[in-house]
């Protein structure tokens, strides 16, 4: 990503080599290809307090009608001063200038890179609503357009905007790539749905799921999802989506055996990022989406621990539906012989 990599978008500020210059340039008017030229190197040093003062200086001209020198532009400076605001944590001046950047261009590589770190900034502080349609802006970016659905749906979530959620995560199990992301999107999608009392949809995303079941972090929280939509469906007297859905769940004992690999993998791949000591928005939201999941998984499996009929309960409901099912099959056998005599022959 761009905008996470500052130095990337410094090359292309890079003028001739010059001397350092100091960080009062403003008042001593240094010419501005000098200013570039040291923010480059600030950047490169990884010193990105002093190279983004050194950057205001120069957004601060361009503000008052300075021209940039060739090969550089206005939309570039600003973008490498949000990406460094950004990765300093300095989210009022990653809306600041963003906000003013936006207003100017609204479409392109680099404003999809500024939508990008604006959205992420404003859900960072909170304002999920806002960052909604921050993060829809992107649906056309080839480069963000996956990531950007995941945070919308996100922030929309928090926002408690649920058709927007809901939208979004759609859009995901759609056409995304399949992997653990585009997994545990559908089970927060079939939530969702059962939220909005939409069992057809929950049922529709189980079905699709339960061919990626391994793909699956949060497999207790899986369970008591399952759980729940077989239990409406038989209760709608939809025998067939209920039996599907009691047959998503797992006994309890192979049910806490794959949970417990499925967390000791996420807990391995935090660990490993926290070492790592990087500082990316990749590295920075697997953290966060793994340690989200951890808590959710020990949540759902508090609740199954009070479950004591967890296994007894299951066998019944599956029992029960079969029975179900093998009734409604005797009564179309008497109300249509003919389709009995035909199946026999």
């Amino acid at each position: 990503m761009s905008s996470l990599h500052p130095v990337r978008i410094a090359c292309v500020l890079s003028i001739a080599a010059s001397p350092l210059v100091s960080l009062h340039a403003q008042e001593v008017q240094v010419p501005m290809p000098q200013l570039l030229d040291e923010a480059n190197m600030l950047i490169k040093a990884k010193k990105l307090s002093d190279a983004v003062v050194i950057l205001e200086v120069v957004m601060a001209r361009m503000n008052a009608g300075a021209v940039p020198p060739a090969g550089v532009n206005r939309d570039q400076v600003e973008s490498m001063a949000i990406s460094i605001y950004f990765e300093l944590k300095d989210y009022i001046n990653v809306d600041k200038v963003a906000t003013s950047f936006l207003k100017r261009t609204k479409t392109g590589p680099i404003a999809a890179d500024v939508h990008f770190n604006y959205g992420l900034s404003l859900a960072l502080q909170g304002r999920y609503a806002e960052a909604v349609p921050v993060f829809e802006a992107l649906e056309d970016s080839k480069v963000y357009r996956n990531r950007a659905r995941v945070y919308r749906a996100r922030a929309a979530q928090s926002a408690d905007m649920i058709p927007e959620a809901i939208d979004s995560l759609s859009k995901i199990l759609a056409d995304s790539p399949r992997d653990a992301e585009w997994a545990n999107s559908a089970v927060t999608l079939i939530a969702l749905h059962l939220k909005q009392k939409n069992l057809d949809d929950a049922a529709r995303g189980l079905r699709l799921l339960r061919n990626n079941l391994g793909m699956v972090d949060n497999v207790a929280g899986l369970n008591l999802l399952s759980l729940q939509l077989g239990d409406l469906l038989l209760s709608a007297e939809d025998y067939s989506g209920a039996l599907m859905a009691y047959r998503t769940v797992l006994p309890r004992t192979e049910l806490i055996r794959k949970q417990t690999q499925r967390t000791d993998r996420m807990k391995e791949l935090v660990a490993k990022l926290k070492q790592a000591n990087r500082n990316t928005i990749d590295d920075l939201d697997l953290i966060k989406s793994n340690e989200d999941r951890i808590q959710a998984t020990q949540k759902a499996l508090d609740e199954i621990a009070l479950k004591g009929d967890y296994d007894a309960t299951l066998l019944y409901r599956l029992g029960h539906t079969y029975l179900l099912t093998f009734s409604v099959c005797l009564r179309i056998i008497r109300l249509r012989p003919n389709v009995s005599n035909r199946t026999q022959s």
